[in-house]
């Protein structure tokens, strides 16, 4: 190939070759920069320099570039393209240095998309948005639904409302319709006799009884929703039969417009005691 080589490359890179070895053997196989520098510039004399590689350029920027840790693995491939390239090169010594060809623009392409990622990974990152302050719900709201009950209650093993119930509830719909953003969960309770089966049954049909109160009194169905839960989520012991006829209860929680929840207090008036 030197012998038919116009440019000079192959024994530019030979006496760049000796150079270097020498440079090693010099220094007991240990270079530093500037020793290597020099071997790589050696030429035979009479030559003209050889021609930088294509991609040379490119790969060096990205070697230097701030954010070269985060193109580790774009720069590897580079250099053995870059290096893949220059033998094609000078595997084709009677031909003119290419300097564009789809392959050295497909690695060029490729060198811009790590730059790009390097200039993204050296942008600062910015600050995480401090959460909004916690936005209490509408005094006006509060000031009306204040004293609200919380729920009513039953009689054993009923879920009929009971006179003094159906007043609670008419009490709640006339509040609950002057202000129709207001939403409702209703959750149904028992005691803990019966079997598990017998009281979410029982837990169900109390909660619905209740809802249909509501709509009755004018409070749209939309604006409820319901839930069972047998005899889980009993509020005492039930040492007595004031604290059992405690538990035989559905449970009302409201939320604002935004879904914040508004205090509501207990009420007993309705409590249905066992003789």
């Amino acid at each position: 190939i030197a012998a038919e080589d116009r440019t000079g490359a192959a024994d530019s890179a030979l006496a760049r070759a000796i150079a270097l070895h020498e440079a090693v053997a010099d220094s007991a196989g240990r270079t530093d920069p500037a020793q290597r520098a020099r071997a790589m510039a050696a030429t035979v004399p009479g030559t003209p320099p050889a021609e930088e590689a294509p991609l040379d350029a490119d790969v060096a920027g990205l070697r230097a570039h701030a954010g070269a840790s985060c193109i580790a693995d774009e720069i590897a491939r580079l250099e053995v393209e870059s290096a893949a390239i220059a033998r094609q090169g000078m595997s084709e010594p009677t031909q003119v240095p290419c300097r564009s060809t789809p392959r050295i623009e497909a690695a060029r392409k490729e060198a811009a998309d790590a730059r790009a990622k390097a200039d993204e990974c050296m942008k600062p990152v910015p600050p995480p948005v401090p959460p909004p302050p916690p936005i209490e719900p509408n005094a006006e709201v509060i000031e009306a639904l204040r004293g609200i009950p919380s729920g009513i209650h039953f009689a054993l093993n009923k879920f009929t409302l009971a006179p003094a119930s159906v007043a609670v509830c008419k009490r709640i719909a006339g509040v609950l319709a002057k202000y129709p953003d207001v939403k409702v969960d209703l959750e149904g309770h028992t005691d803990s006799r019966g079997s598990a089966e017998y009281n979410r049954k029982l837990s169900q049909r109390r909660v619905d009884a209740v809802k249909a109160a509501l709509v009755k009194a004018g409070v749209d169905g939309g604006r409820i929703t319901t839930k069972f839960a047998g005899a889980e989520g009993l509020l005492n012991a039930e040492k007595d039969t004031r604290e059992l006829a405690l538990n035989r209860r559905v449970d009302f929680k409201y939320y604002d417009a935004e879904g914040r929840a508004i205090t509501a207090e207990k009420q007993t008036e309705d409590l249905q005691i066992e003789h």
